[in-house]
């Protein structure tokens, strides 16, 4: 039996990013393992016997790094074991084989060929608007973005959208040039009728994006 769990280093130690480790503990064998994460405390339980990250949409990608490698550990046990089934698996070879592993797979991550894929501007825009709401997009200064702002993004997808229905076509981030920046600014000009300021406004905005 194998008893794998995630704990927060140095929990009571203030508040802020804190690293996250795993004790795995077998057959009076302990491992502590660095998944090389991090969460910050206020984002993690670790009272009543608990100790996961808290179940809110931040964490959510977490989490899912969090199963793979506690998964990654149990695979590996288990292959370690089968090796060798009338020995106990040292502590410090499933560490260091754990390790080998993980890397193995970011290296692979990293090389691995990428499929070309192309995406719509308006889509982006959307996922734009919802990480901004749902705060996985912070402004610069690291707070949340303001209702007043999501809007004018909504308005100006809107006019985007509407843009590109005029133009009888819809665009791709790999169409995007100063052409199109400067069609999109015409629009703005001669065909929604907007003030000098509300042109510049929704450009900076779609720039941003």
């Amino acid at each position: 039996m194998i008893n794998i769990r995630p704990l927060l280093r140095q929990p009571n130690n203030g508040k802020g990013r804190k690293a996250i480790y795993f004790t795995v503990r077998y057959q009076n064998q302990t491992a502590i393992l660095y998944p090389k994460l991090s969460v910050h405390s206020n984002d993690w339980v670790s009272k009543n016997g608990a100790s996961k990250p808290k179940d809110i949409p931040e964490n959510y990608g977490l989490k899912d790094q969090l199963y793979d490698y506690e998964k990654l550990i149990r695979e590996t046990h288990l292959t370690l074991q089968k090796r060798t089934p009338n020995v106990k698996v040292p502590a410090e070879l499933l560490k260091k084989t754990v390790y080998a592993k993980h890397l193995g797979e970011q290296v692979d991550k990293v090389l691995a060929p990428k499929k070309e894929t192309r995406v719509l501007i308006a889509d982006f825009f959307q996922t734009f608007i919802d990480d901004s709401r749902n705060k996985r997009r912070l402004g610069q200064d690291g707070k949340a973005i303001m209702s007043g702002t999501i809007a004018t993004y909504e308005t100006c997808k809107k006019h985007f959208i509407e843009f590109q229905d005029k133009q009888r076509r819809k665009y791709y981030f790999t169409d995007l040039d100063q052409r199109l920046i400067d069609s999109l600014s015409a629009y703005f000009i001669n065909e929604k009728k907007l003030a000098f300021n509300g042109v510049g406004k929704h450009m900076k905005t779609f720039k941003s994006v």
